[in-house]
């Protein structure tokens, strides 16, 4: 099973851990669902487990920033995340949060606030260039990386 999942973004590509992925996304979901979901998205959050909508237009790009900065706020009162953390965690009806499975004995804040961050530059239009050769892998304890592209070979 894969650890990394490829989040698409305003014609943007960055790569997530799963588990830092899913975690962020789980607390955008609280945000939306605690707050005011406007009527436009509230048929759209249940599958975001899947994927955000890349046909969005502004007004969602943006709202969806904005649950992304409450997402960093309420990682960051939390901190750490523990494998007792997801065990019983639901967002979703039936759905635990990433699966109830943790790859790591902790995935520190570090690594959250890292996906949140990329996350914000990426809707706000400021993701620094992608690496040469690569993509960003962002949301990995110990720091962002680079996974390298495959080249085609004839």
């Amino acid at each position: 099973m894969s650890q990394t999942k490829a989040i698409h973004v305003r014609n943007r590509m960055i790569w997530a851990l799963d588990n830092t992925h899913d975690i962020v996304v789980a607390r955008m979901v609280e945000a939306a669902m605690e707050g005011d979901c406007p009527t436009w998205l509230a048929p759209e959050v249940e599958h975001w487990r899947v994927e955000i909508p890349r046909e969005w237009g502004e007004t969602e790009w943006t709202f969806c920033e904005q649950l992304v900065r409450e997402a960093r706020v309420q990682a960051v009162q939390h901190g750490d995340v523990f494998p007792r953390d997801l065990e019983a965690w639901t967002v979703l009806p039936g759905e635990r949060v990433s699966g109830g499975f943790l790859r790591y004995p902790r995935i520190p804040i570090a690594a959250i606030t890292d996906m949140t961050d990329a996350l914000i530059d990426t809707l706000s239009g400021n993701l620094a260039p992608d690496p040469e050769g690569g993509w960003w892998f962002v949301g990995v304890p110990g720091g962002r990386q680079v996974i390298k592209r495959r080249t085609e070979t004839a």
